[in-house]
């Protein structure tokens, strides 16, 4: 029973065939009569001028679209057309057709060399920054050799460089897998590499990642951070130099703070401030330091508060209403 077969190879731009390639066979394998098409886009040869390399064609005739055609024949049952169309100044098609005894078999060497030269073609691509044309190239070649994860990573930089983030992320997603699952390292690497520069992986190992956010709950509550945090002090945060917080920190943690001590612990929750202490930067932390309670019900005015005799606000001096002993200054 006699089988045809029909392949299409598409421009890199995916408008219309580049090539086609039609197949007679007489049974599986065995090819009688095969038709190999090139549509060519920027050929530059005309009819005159395949006569000047060729000579004048055996045969002269007008196709099916009555375009101008000259055949050549340069091996038994084989024919070569050329054929030019209207207005076009130039060579647009070029036919080889071939129709006698079953042709062998493509050889393996054949075949291997065939895939070569298209990766080779793909992976320069990527050298030359033409993704377009890399990306169809390599995704032709990954639909018969999957497992070639060179082939797949430079699938995967090449949607990036064309700004096709989404399919960029799922290639190096799909490769970090497959490479992992075989142990192969070296692919591993160069996938966290792709997925770092796309903002979806940590740019550092992941035991200096932990470290970073180490938080630890001491006495009381407080929170504090474990780690190469602050590159630089701060002196208008507690640990600061000249910024003690030794009078607030728990038991046993006096001098943990500090960008010297090897643990360099910085306060997460910094001590609330209250605005009714005056200005607008948070109070200077001592030892004797203390918050004042909040202030509830109706008609309180903080200035009020300030001027009235005996307040914990009052300026000092004022010990109206004070506890008997409060030295002038002092808070109570």
């Amino acid at each position: 029973m006699a089988l045809s077969k029909h392949y299409t190879w598409c421009r890199d731009n995916g408008q219309g065939a580049k090539y086609e390639l039609m197949q007679e066979e007489s049974k599986a394998g065995v090819v009688v009569e095969s038709t190999f098409l090139l549509h060519a886009d920027d050929l530059k040869l005309d009819l005159p001028g395949v006569e000047s390399k060729y000579g004048p064609g055996a045969h002269k005739f007008f196709d099916q679209q009555t375009w101008p055609a000259e055949e050549y024949s340069f091996a038994p049952d084989t024919q070569i057309t050329f054929t030019q169309g209207h207005n076009q100044f130039r060579v647009t098609r070029i036919t080889v057709h071939y129709k006698g005894a079953g042709l062998p078999t493509v050889a393996d060497a054949d075949m291997i060399a065939a895939h070569l030269y298209r990766k080779n073609r793909a992976m320069a691509a990527t050298q030359k920054a033409t993704p377009p044309q890399a990306i169809t190239l390599l995704r032709e070649h990954l639909s018969e050799h999957p497992e070639d994860f060179e082939a797949q990573v430079a699938l995967a930089n090449s949607y990036k460089a064309n700004c096709e983030l989404n399919q960029a992320m799922a290639q190096f997603t799909l490769t970090l897998g497959q490479a992992q699952a075989v142990n192969d390292q070296a692919t591993v690497q160069l996938c966290l590499k792709g997925l770092q520069e796309l903002r979806l992986a940590p740019s550092v190992p992941a035991d200096t990642q932990l470290q970073k956010h180490e938080v630890k709950l001491l006495k009381n509550g407080q929170r504090f951070h474990i780690g190469d945090l602050a590159k630089k002090p701060d002196p208008n945060q507690p640990g600061a130099p000249g910024n003690s917080v030794s009078g607030n920190l728990p038991a046993g943690t006096t001098g943990m703070s500090g960008p010297d001590n090897p643990l360099n612990i910085n306060f997460l929750d910094p001590p609330p401030f209250n605005p009714l202490l005056g200005g607008s930067q948070a109070p200077s932390l001592g030892p004797d330091f203390r918050i004042p309670p909040p202030i509830t019900g109706r008609g309180h005015d903080p200035q009020s508060l300030l001027n009235k005799p005996g307040s914990i606000l009052a300026p000092a001096g004022s010990l109206e209403g004070a506890p008997p002993g409060t030295p002038p200054g002092e808070p109570f």
